[in-house]
């Protein structure tokens, strides 16, 4: 796990900040809304905004690692996504404030 945590944030070290704060604030409208989501819907509508994308999308996975740990985020359950693989189904952390 620790291999896989450097690896994201390495990713996350080497991203844009504008996408950065850009994703972040989206996933964050996700999270506020009170419903269930995965990586991929956040995705999805990130790319529908027509913003810059990044080079490596691995970056966000130290920006879900870090909303799961402080308490912000939590899993509920997990699907495929549309390439066949499980991805994370996640929803805001019941009783927690939520801000990033």
């Amino acid at each position: 796990m620790a291999v896989r945590r450097k690896a994201m944030q390495r990713a996350y070290d080497a991203a844009d900040e504008k996408f950065k704060e850009q994703y972040r604030a989206l996933l964050m409208e996700f999270v506020e809304s009170g419903k269930n989501f995965t990586g991929e819907d956040v995705q999805m509508a990130y790319k529908a905004q027509e913003y810059e994308l990044p080079r490596e999308w691995r970056a966000v996975g130290s920006i879900y690692s870090s909303l799961r740990r402080r308490g912000v985020i939590e899993i509920v359950g997990y699907e495929t996504r549309c390439q066949g693989s499980p991805t994370a189904v996640y929803r805001k952390k019941r009783g927690k404030d939520s801000r990033p």
